[in-house]
């Protein structure tokens, strides 16, 4: 099974540098839309470069001039952070070409570890790439194949999941938990004390879309403070977690100021909170900020991979009031619009939702509502407000963008 990624669909390539890296975790789609993006428009001679072959990546390190080859091509580097020497002769070989007011040929280079990445290339490549982040699959994505977004509850947005439906998903997740975030994301940046970043992560599992409170974390694990806080930014420097900051405002100072953290797959987040089947979840306490956790997930996405300017903030005063997401869209004409989200997991828990009071002081011009949901169709709602479905979020956003 294929399927088409938004990211495809709006990357503009002549806007883009030599260079395109994305970033993401392992078994995301970095390698297949590498080599997609590499190959369109380009019917010459390619070059596949699969660092995690042990002869290549050897080749690589030794002589990596002769693993480029004799001139460049559009060319895919999967996992350079096993070869960063290649960096440099890619560096030597864009400055001659752009002397020579020579065509650069696409070159993708793919990394699942960002922090050996901005080690690596960061400083070798500065003015000669763009970094893009890629997530696993999104809702929209999923609906487009046909597949309903309550999957992602078990299965994630791993896209192996859904091409070979015979894989055990509970084995899968938990084995991506042990190479990517315990050994890829924990072990290269020098954690020693495994068995409290394990601790660690299914406490922070348990709290995804809650208000960040590391000391609590950090008693519950056996660590201080001070180290929660520098593993979830390790978690968010790989893409594992994200950070919703608080909207401020002078204005109001009653506005809650802690931000929010969540997991970027929310499949991830249920297999570390212990769940293995999607009908007892979703009659769960607990599905309702897994589905916010979702709903953050889906924008995420929308921002990453459609390339929109979004912004995204929760907005919550100290006497209770709150909006889950409060989100900044940037648009060509209007400039920047304000678009009030919340996530109500059913139809009709959407129909009592509103904008708070607080909120239409603090934040004007507001867009109208968006009432995320599960499941259902797209529907206006007394008030101007609109019930979109998750899959068609989006969707949703990308339009009033185009049309603003």
């Amino acid at each position: 099974m294929r399927f088409q990624r938004d990211f495809e669909r709006f990357f503009e390539p002549h806007r883009a540098l030599p260079v395109r890296i994305p970033i993401g975790p392992r078994q995301c789609g970095k390698t297949s839309l590498g080599q997609r993006l590499s190959r369109s428009g380009h019917p010459g001679p390619l070059l596949d470069l699969f660092l995690d072959d042990t002869q290549t990546r050897a080749l690589a390190d030794r002589e990596p001039a002769l693993a480029l080859g004799p001139e460049l091509r559009p060319t895919l580097i999967d996992e350079i952070q096993e070869a960063p020497g290649l960096l440099a002769e890619l560096k030597l070989r864009i400055d001659r070409a752009r002397r020579a007011g020579s065509t650069i040929p696409p070159i993708w280079v793919t990394g699942s570890n960002a922090t050996q990445l901005d080690r690596a290339a960061k400083e070798t490549l500065s003015g000669r790439a763009n970094y893009f982040r890629l997530h696993t699959l999104s809702a929209a994505e999923l609906q487009r194949a046909g597949i309903a977004s309550r999957e992602l509850f078990t299965r994630g947005g791993w896209p192996e999941l859904y091409a070979r439906p015979e894989l055990d998903r509970v084995r899968y997740l938990d084995d991506h938990v042990r190479t990517f975030i315990e050994k890829d994301v924990a072990a290269t940046a020098g954690i020693a004390k495994l068995r409290e970043f394990r601790t660690f992560l299914g406490l922070l599992a348990a709290r995804s879309g809650q208000l960040l409170n590391t000391s609590e974390i950090g008693q519950q694990a056996g660590i201080k403070g001070s180290t929660v806080q520098e593993w979830i930014s390790l978690l968010a420097e790989n893409g594992v977690v994200a950070f919703v900051q608080p909207y401020a405002s002078n204005l109001n100072k009653r506005l809650v100021r802690t931000p929010k953290v969540f997991f970027v797959d929310v499949g991830v987040v249920t297999r570390l909170q212990g769940w293995r089947s999607l009908e007892p979840l979703l009659v769960s306490p607990q599905m309702g900020p897994l589905f916010e956790t979702a709903v953050f997930a889906e924008l995420v996405r929308c921002r990453d991979h459609r390339l929109l300017g979004i912004e995204i903030f929760l907005w919550r005063t100290r006497d209770g009031q709150e909006l889950d997401f409060l989100v900044r869209l940037e648009t060509s004409h209007r400039g920047p619009l304000w678009i009030p989200i919340e996530a109500k997991l059913g139809g009709h828990a959407a129909l009592g939702a509103a904008i708070p009071p607080g909120l239409l002081k603090t934040v004007q011009p507001l867009e109208p509502m968006l009432l995320v949901t599960l499941d259902g169709e797209r529907r206006p709602l007394p008030g101007g407000r609109f019930q979109v479905p998750l899959s068609l979020l989006a969707d949703e956003l990308t339009a009033i963008a185009a049309s603003s």
